[in-house]
């Protein structure tokens, strides 16, 4: 990806994105930050028609929340050579802009967006990602307690608003008394 300004002069390289494995990708997106972009996506028709449509009530994370999804189902390649020029403006009008209204928009979004990873059925890739929080905690990942493994890996998040999420899990996980048992 090569960023261009309105006069198509280019910018620099402001969205390097590292060679990741679908673990080290599906970790960094949960508890950090979008480490891919969309722009230049291209997709199988098969894969495409099981993301489609996309969730009218995101707006910035409909493309994070589509890398996971793409994630939980298949990989993702990304190319060495940059193909695409994306055009950024210098007044940062766009919706993704780096600003106060985009920033409080993505924390409104965040809940949302890790309840995606509350529809992974894969035990294993679970495992294979939060490893070493689960050697940390010493907690594991199992299908009728995702919520609340879930809830205590977004905890070990250096972001205040996954730790929330985190929390909300876990409280909402022993609100069942069978759970509380456990």
């Amino acid at each position: 990806l090569i960023c261009i300004d309105e006069n198509n002069e280019i910018l620099g390289n402001l969205y390097p994105l590292k060679q990741r494995n679908k673990v080290e990708l599906l970790y960094y997106l949960f508890m950090r930050y979008n480490c891919l972009t969309s722009v230049g996506l291209s997709l199988k028709r098969d894969v495409f028609e099981k993301l489609y449509p996309l969730p009218n009530s995101m707006c910035n994370y409909q493309d994070m929340k589509m890398h996971i999804d793409i994630l939980n189902i298949g990989e993702i390649k990304i190319l060495e050579t940059q193909l695409i020029r994306y055009r950024r403006t210098r007044d940062k009008t766009n919706i993704s802009a780096h600003n106060s209204i985009t920033t409080t928009r993505e924390n409104l979004e965040t809940e949302m967006l890790l309840d995606t990873y509350l529809k992974f059925d894969n035990i294993f890739l679970l495992e294979q990602i939060f490893h070493k929080e689960v050697n940390k905690t010493n907690i594991k990942p199992y299908q009728e307690t995702l919520p609340f493994f879930l809830g205590i890996m977004a905890l070990e998040s250096d972001n205040i608003y996954k730790k929330y999420w985190g929390y909300h899990k876990i409280m909402e996980f022993y609100k069942n008394d069978a759970n509380a048992k456990i």
